[in-house]
């Protein structure tokens, strides 16, 4: 099954002895789509059932993966044998690729004529992969309104942010954002999707004044923005691409998203108290948080109280993206980084929703398969207090016992739930992983420390160092600095 070429290396595209038949495109975004469709046409008793879309996800995530190495790597692991103390080959997909040993055993003219052939491969590989996304994304097919029709029909949070993730890594295949803005147009209910770019902008006001001819067949109602479940659907691809391309996410939420009124459709959303549309709205404030061009977009949202229906939401899923976004926004304001009892209340929240997890996993019937350790709204729960530790007085009152008021006397200190976490089998597998130890980290020594050690060998002192800054500062500057120490406490 390995094939040497006449210069000595190995042809990676060589074919398997077992002969592959080919599935054509349509059959597969058939496939996938009725999938999808299913879950959102069953009866009330199977509407929840995930195994249908969850299929489908592993379907097209193959099928669209450019990777190939990791698709073989997967599937090897298939077809790896159970029983360990049985012989036998279980790597099919490994035969064809060459090993260290062989390139360090090439000539020269045989390695570049290798990595080229490589190039070659991954190349064709990322055109195949985003000729299959816009074949299934594409308005015609609508794999991708299947997607989000079954995302804002599910009330499995989890299925949920798993389709949204899905969407978002297809995203990731293109490397010109223009490319996503005209595949994610339609489903948005954008019009033109050169709105919105900074590099002409004579031709962007030029653009927005284009007389368009209506369909007659699809109607007005194309771009209907009162339908609930058309939101949903706009804000649910909105985080998607917030989460896989940043960029492209505030395009959308700024203009993209039914022709630029996405801010306003996500207070709808907020205020619906329907549990889905105030789910996908959690979703969105907590990826658009995370991205620096996007968090103006939400400052209005923090500070006139809008994200108080989703942190007082019964569910925890939109508790903790809601708690992310408070925390992200807020301690990037001076005016909510400095109001004590704000701050606080987002680590009481975050410590709620630690201790939810636990809750759950003890209630009768809950699912074995859904670990705490794998758990959403812990990891949320976590980067929030992340956020809040390196503020001196959140990490004193961690260190000293804390508890939220009211809370049972039976219930573990936020230090002990932290522990408790970090000891958990495979935790350090997990995603929170990294959030736990940069909490244990600003726990264990201050910012102050930190730069000190940063200056430990080297020609200048921090205190020098420190000096000098301040030549270049006005009186102004150094009190404004003197006051951020003092009530940020970052030191």
């Amino acid at each position: 099954s390995v094939t040497a070429l006449e210069d000595g290396t190995i042809d990676r595209t060589a074919k398997f002895e077992e002969q592959l038949v080919e599935v054509d495109i349509s059959t597969i975004c058939r496939v996938a789509i009725a999938a999808f469709s299913w879950n959102t046409q069953s009866t009330s008793d199977c509407k929840n059932d995930g195994r249908a879309p969850r299929a489908a996800l592993d379907l097209i995530s193959a099928w669209t993966a450019s990777d190939l190495d990791a698709l073989d790597a997967a599937s090897d692991a298939c077809y790896a044998p159970s029983d360990p103390s049985k012989k036998g080959s279980a790597k099919r997909a490994t035969t064809h690729r060459i090993n260290q040993d062989d390139i360090r055993s090439m000539k020269p003219r045989q390695v570049a004529a290798h990595k080229k052939r490589e190039a070659d491969f991954h190349r064709a590989n990322a055109q195949r992969s985003m000729q299959h996304v816009s074949a299934f994304c594409s308005e015609d097919t609508g794999g991708l309104d299947a997607m989000l029709s079954c995302a804002v029909s599910t009330e499995d949070h989890r299925l949920r942010r798993e389709i949204g993730l899905q969407i978002g890594r297809m995203m990731t295949l293109f490397e010109e954002d223009d490319d996503v803005k005209k595949l994610a147009a339609p489903a948005l209910g954008c019009r033109n999707w050169k709105v919105g770019k900074e590099d002409d902008s004579e031709e962007e006001g030029v653009s927005s004044l284009t007389i368009e001819e209506l369909d007659e067949e699809k109607g007005e109602g194309i771009y209907d923005t009162n339908d609930l479940k058309t939101q949903m659907k706009r804000g649910q691809l909105t985080a998607s691409l917030l989460a896989g391309k940043p960029d492209v996410g505030t395009w959308s939420l700024k203009h993209g998203w039914s022709d630029g009124s996405g801010v306003a459709e996500l207070k709808e959303l907020i205020a619906s108290d329907f549990p889905i549309a105030m789910s996908i709205a959690s979703e969105i404030v907590s990826s658009a948080s995370s991205v620096e061009s996007s968090r103006p977009l939400l400052a209005t949202l923090v500070s006139e109280g809008t994200l108080d229906d989703l942190l007082i939401h019964p569910d925890a899923d939109v508790r903790s993206g809601a708690a992310s976004c408070a925390a992200k926004i807020g301690l990037a304001s001076k005016a909510l980084s400095s109001d004590d009892s704000q701050v606080m209340g987002l680590l009481d929240v975050a410590i709620e929703l630690l201790e939810l997890e636990v809750d759950a996993s003890i209630a009768p019937g809950a699912n074995e398969s859904s670990s705490k350790t794998e758990s959403t709204s812990m990891d949320r729960g976590i980067e929030v207090m992340a956020y809040l530790a390196s503020k001196t007085f959140v990490k004193e009152k961690i260190v000293n016992g804390y508890r939220p008021k009211g809370s049972p006397s039976e219930r573990k200190t936020a230090l002990a739930r932290l522990v408790d976490i970090a000891c958990e089998p495979n935790s350090g597998d997990t995603q929170m992983a990294f959030g736990i130890a940069g909490i244990f980290n600003l726990l264990a020594v201050s910012i102050e420390t930190l730069r000190k050690e940063a200056f430990i060998g080297k020609e200048i002192t921090k205190e020098q160092y420190d000096q000098l800054q301040s030549l270049g500062k006005t009186e102004e500057e150094k009190d404004a600095d003197a006051a951020k120490d003092d009530n940020e406490g970052d030191t």
